[in-house]
């Protein structure tokens, strides 16, 4: 796949610094989950996007001590996102059921993230999001922001309803 209206690979990762596109033309393979064939795909994207990579001691860590390859690890991070997307949409539409989309208001939303190869390199692409980044939850599900928040008592609520709705199988944290 060509990507004339992409930034290089090396502009990209320069670590939160937004770069200006250039001519240069990068290949990239790009592949979605889809979770209805239980696999990945290739696709075509088109708008300004996020390089997220390994740090080395991440990379270390995932092939050492976890034993999987960046690959495979770089696939789970898609499908829990695609499962994450799937899950906020339930509660989206429980929402509307039940008739409090007026208190509630607008749920949570996920996008969509993709598995990208450049040679034997992993990793993923986001689609870029303007505005100031502000985490509600970590990873361990503690609040990062004051419990009267109204997007932090929608995460809260996002991170139970995906516990229950999984038969406590699974429970989204990092929001």
């Amino acid at each position: 796949m060509y990507f004339r209206q992409c930034l290089s690979i090396l502009h990209m990762i320069k670590l939160g610094k937004l770069a200006k596109p250039n001519e240069s033309v990068t290949v990239l393979e790009v592949y979605s989950f889809n979770p209805s064939r239980q696999k990945v795909l290739p696709l075509t994207l088109t708008p300004l996007w996020v390089v997220k990579t390994y740090l080395p001691k991440a990379a270390k860590k995932i092939t050492e001590d976890i034993k999987i390859t960046l690959e495979e690890n770089t696939n789970k991070v898609v499908q829990m996102q695609a499962l994450a997307k799937n899950i906020a949409e339930q509660l989206r539409k429980k929402v509307q059921e039940l008739n409090l989309s007026k208190e509630f208001g607008e749920a949570l939303g996920y996008k969509d993230i993709y598995l990208a190869k450049l040679n034997s390199d992993c990793f993923t692409l986001e689609e870029f999001i303007e505005g100031k980044f502000q985490k509600y939850m970590n990873n361990t599900g503690e609040v990062c922001v004051p419990s009267n928040d109204v997007i932090t008592q929608k995460a809260e609520c996002f991170s139970s309803f995906s516990y229950e709705i999984s038969n406590l199988q699974h429970l989204v944290v990092d929001i």
